[in-house]
């Protein structure tokens, strides 16, 4: 007799008193021991194991706390996907214990209850976020397939009850909602494009926004217009972690424009970064019917990146064979100046003769 899943996660909670979560994605299933008596407090740290199942998205469970335990509590969740997928983290109504004899918010991390969320950049286990108090809304992305969510409750805490509520994707598209997703470029991960022909407006933002983008990261918003159409970019929201210049070897984070195709860099477009790019550059335009925005972040620091709006216009036949910026009224002067010089030129020119 073959049993579903299903039937045996009952009997097993039957059996056991165990309440058992399943975290998937090709991934995770954390056993978590929760009895009356106990008042959620044991074990101080909670099992895990691996095993596989098909589930893209779910809600995770969390340990609900009665009492006051006598020693610090450890929850660990990780998360597996496969290859291509990056998981989504999302922290809904983050309320967490602090210690009543600690009086600086600034140590209230160190002891209080806190939530750590790490990814792995290669061979590297970087933490993300030390959480601690109340936070509304938190959502994260891992860097390659996997990700690592800590919980700890401390002793010393009296809040009980639910500490928050956490859902979780496995998600091959960045988080990325907008624009058609190309996964034909060998060498290109993240790239999404947007035709003119399917809508003359729009918004494309940075990989999981609104939330933190994730690091080591590199997406490409490629825009394509008809034939006397030119794109038009402005930023709503930016908070791109990087310094002034923005320049390799300053740990920046950036966004940079170009009107060439990749790996082109177009000299003329500064690249983008910090929190000020939006009341600085109201509107950037590109040359031609073709326009690429890259964003890339580093393996360090993090920022909620970036929304922005597009739109393609048309523009006139003459207006198409004139530098991008320059109006016909400004050539019209040009060419009415030149054509008086030329005239005085003519008729001084017999004096000399």
């Amino acid at each position: 007799m073959t049993l579903s899943f299903e039937r045996v996660k009952s009997m097993i909670e039957e059996l056991t008193n165990v309440n058992i979560a399943v975290v998937c994605g090709l991934s995770l299933l954390v056993l978590l021991v929760d009895t009356s008596d106990d008042g959620g407090c044991d074990p101080p740290y909670r099992s895990k194991t691996h095993i596989s199942f098909d589930g893209l998205e779910g809600h995770l469970t969390v340990p609900v706390f009665t009492k006051t335990c006598t020693s610090d509590v450890k929850v660990v969740y990780t998360f597996e996907g496969v290859a291509d997928q990056r998981v989504q983290l999302t922290l809904n109504n983050v309320s967490l214990g602090w210690d009543d004899t600690e009086h600086d918010t600034v140590n209230q991390c160190e002891t209080g209850d806190f939530i750590k969320v790490h990814v792995f950049v290669g061979r590297s286990k970087q933490e993300l976020t030390n959480v601690c108090g109340n936070r509304t809304f938190l959502k994260f992305m891992s860097t390659d397939n996997t990700m690592e969510l800590e919980y700890v409750k401390r002793s010393s805490t009296k809040i009980l009850g639910p500490a928050f509520s956490a859902n979780y994707k496995f998600v091959t598209n960045f988080g990325i909602t907008t624009g058609i997703q190309n996964k034909n470029q060998p060498n290109i991960k993240c790239m999404f494009e947007y035709f003119s022909s399917q809508g003359n407006n729009g918004t494309f933002s940075s990989p999981n926004y609104p939330g933190y983008y994730p690091r080591n990261t590199e997406c490409h918003y490629i825009f394509h217009g008809s034939q006397h159409e030119r794109i038009y970019i402005s930023f709503k929201y930016f908070d791109v972690e990087g310094h002034s210049n923005c320049k390799d070897g300053t740990q920046s984070d950036y966004v940079e424009l170009s009107n060439f195709n990749i790996p082109l860099v177009d000299r003329k477009m500064d690249r983008l970064c910090g929190t000020d790019v939006v009341s600085k550059r109201k509107e950037i335009s590109s040359d031609g019917n073709f326009f690429r925005v890259t964003f890339k972040s580093d393996d360090v620091y993090d920022g909620e990146g970036f929304e922005a709006a597009y739109q393609f216009r048309k523009i006139s036949s003459d207006q198409h064979m004139l530098p991008r910026g320059e109006k016909m009224v400004g050539r019209t002067s040009v060419l009415k100046s030149s054509y008086i010089l030329l005239s005085i030129s003519l008729l001084i020119s017999p004096l000399h003769s």
